[in-house]
């Protein structure tokens, strides 16, 4: 059985095309797979950054409590009642 001159142009043209298609599909994968990395990161970076003067602003919160917390008089009392020696029990 003799092929036509027609049906091999037509198969490498479709060859040709699969070809082409693969290489592009391939092509556009890899670049939007690294921007999508790149977009990532910048999203990260950002989050990071935000969570990051959250936990600022709480531990700046915690700072002022504390500091008020140490001036008040009933506290002072527990600490001084702490260094102080212990009294010894006086035996009738």
């Amino acid at each position: 059985m003799k092929i036509r001159i027609a049906y091999k142009i037509g198969l490498l043209a479709s060859i040709l095309v699969a070809v082409a298609a693969g290489i592009v599909g391939v092509t556009a994968h890899r670049i939007s797979s690294g921007l999508l990395k790149d977009h990532e990161i910048v999203d990260l970076a950002d989050e990071t950054n935000l969570r990051g003067k959250e936990l600022l602003g709480h531990f700046s919160a915690v700072r002022e409590d504390v500091l008020t917390l140490a001036g008040s008089p009933t506290l002072q009392a527990i600490i001084r009642a702490r260094q102080s020696p212990p009294a010894e029990n006086a035996e009738a």
